[in-house]
């Protein structure tokens, strides 16, 4: 394994599951066998890796500027990132933002009747990474543990095809599995690829999130469930999404 490889793979995460979770703790989703891009760059200093003359931006075009995800990605429904990887050799990467770790201002803390959920212990700028939703990747989603720990992200294909990728976090998971849901909320989850075929579940800020704000994102617009929903929003829709989240439904 090359150094840049082991660069890329251990990413800091300076979190951990509180006292008495019963679920491991993996920096980024496990997907299994799965077949591999060969789409690979080899840009330099002098074109980092920002727009399509890198082969990897141009798969899904332009992803991030200063440091943070472009505001057409943020707001587009079947919006998906495709980044450069360690089969790469650009030396100044632009374009590989989720596989430099998670925001580093997040506090895990119970909130009383809703549980577990993140905080913001700083300010966190409008289209900036907050961190992976990890777990196990799945192709079927009747094999799931639990399905308050799942999201299942539908995505369209370039030739129209409908797919489905589930994210178990019930036993193997990050800091993003903390995250609640709002009816107003201040995240977003955007599909993002890099060396697999199978999408990682990049978690980005939709709007400026202030300092001491709970880290939230919509579990979907599906019927309710009969479970409450406590996110104290204006536009509540007093019950959960059923079914457990679903990205462009």
């Amino acid at each position: 394994m090359s150094a840049r490889r082991s660069a890329r793979a251990d990413f800091p995460d300076p979190y951990d599951h509180p006292d008495g979770v019963d679920c491991v703790y993996i920096r980024s989703s496990i997907s299994g066998d799965d077949e591999m891009y060969d789409v690979r760059c080899s840009c330099s200093s002098d074109s980092p890796c920002v727009d399509d003359s890198c082969p990897c931006v141009a798969v899904s075009s332009a992803n991030y500027s200063d440091g943070k995800l472009i505001k057409a990605k943020l707001t587009e429904s079947n919006s998906s990132v495709f980044e450069c990887s360690a089969n790469c050799s650009c030396e100044d990467c632009q374009n590989s933002l989720t596989q430099k770790g998670p925001s580093k201002c997040l506090r895990i803390a119970h909130l009383g009747p809703k549980g577990y959920g993140v905080l913001a212990d700083d300010d966190i700028a409008e289209g900036s990474y907050v961190c992976e939703y990890a777990g196990e990747i799945l192709a079927d989603g009747s094999s799931t543990a639990d399905w308050r720990y799942v999201v299942t992200l539908n995505e369209t294909t370039s030739d129209g095809r409908q797919t489905a990728t589930f994210i178990d976090a019930s036993r193997f998971g990050n800091v993003g599995r903390y995250l609640n849901h709002s009816c107003s909320p201040n995240c977003a989850l955007v599909p993002v690829r890099y060396e697999q075929v199978a999408p990682k579940v990049g978690i980005f800020a939709i709007r400026d999130v202030r300092r001491g704000e709970e880290v939230c994102y919509s579990y979907g617009a599906g019927a309710p469930s009969s479970t409450p929903c406590l996110c104290g929003s204006a536009t509540c829709r007093l019950f959960l999404p059923a079914g457990g989240f679903a990205k462009n439904d």
